[in-house]
């Protein structure tokens, strides 16, 4: 089944790039099932060239390009954000950050959820195929800057002081290593006041402690930066609240 989902990654999209704004309908098709959980498939994008992004899950996990290839980052040549809602100008402030996004993701400010297809134009003789990163959502961090390593998926909380993460995962991997949900305590470390953590957001943390005894015991992670998820629309942002809810 693992094998069936992973082929289904690859797409040849049977439309014109005169009918791309058909596409995302067949996109989602394949996004659901391909991504069966909300904390999944999300992934840091920086771009390299005017026609070049790179597509890397974050931490060790491989990616399966659409050429079939295992590597721990996938080029791709185009990248689509309409399908995450946002007004142009949203898309464009997001587009604005990628150019100065470095490799190392323990630098990553932007992190994007979405799946890869491979499109095939026959607007052209002959036909040309390429492949296309194509956004549901996208989050961004309050600043540019050095931070750990390891992320998280807030997915509730607080309660009683903890907070119920999972540590970030793709299944566009051979194999899924399911992370089961730990009620965590996250302990700011990073510049500045200690900010909230909405239940859509990811933290980047650099150690973990654990808290009691027990096969799933409460953690202690030591967080130093947050992604919250830009929310499409227009809504009022202050100046310390750019792209961030």
């Amino acid at each position: 089944m693992k094998r069936q989902i992973l082929a289904m990654a690859v797409i040849m999209m049977a439309g014109c790039v005169d009918d791309l704004p058909e596409a995302p309908e067949a996109a989602d098709a394949v996004e659901s099932a391909l991504i069966t959980d909300p904390w999944q498939g999300i992934y840091a994008v920086r771009q390299s060239s005017t026609n070049r992004f790179i597509v890397n899950p974050l931490g060790s996990m491989q990616i399966t390009c659409y050429d079939g290839i295992r590597n721990l980052e996938c080029p791709v040549q185009r990248l689509s954000l309409s399908g995450t809602g946002l007004p142009s100008s949203r898309q464009q402030e997001i587009r604005n950050r990628l150019p100065s996004e470095p490799p190392d993701e323990r630098m990553a400010s932007v992190l994007l959820k979405g799946t890869i297809v491979n499109v095939r134009d026959h607007g052209t003789v002959p036909p040309t195929y390429y492949p296309e990163f194509r956004a549901t959502a996208a989050y961004l961090a309050p600043t540019v800057r050095n931070h750990g390593g390891g992320f998280a998926w807030v997915e509730s909380g607080p309660q009683n002081g903890f907070q119920t993460t999972r540590l970030l995962n793709t299944d566009l991997t051979p194999e899924r290593d399911v992370s089961f949900p730990h009620s965590t305590r996250l302990l700011w470390v990073g510049p500045g006041s200690a900010p909230s953590y909405p239940p859509d957001s990811f933290v980047a943390y650099r150690a973990v402690r654990v808290i009691g005894p027990g096969l799933a015991p409460p953690l202690e992670m030591d967080v130093d930066q947050r992604f919250v998820r830009v929310m499409p629309g227009p809504f009022p942002i202050g100046p310390a609240e750019l792209l961030v809810r």
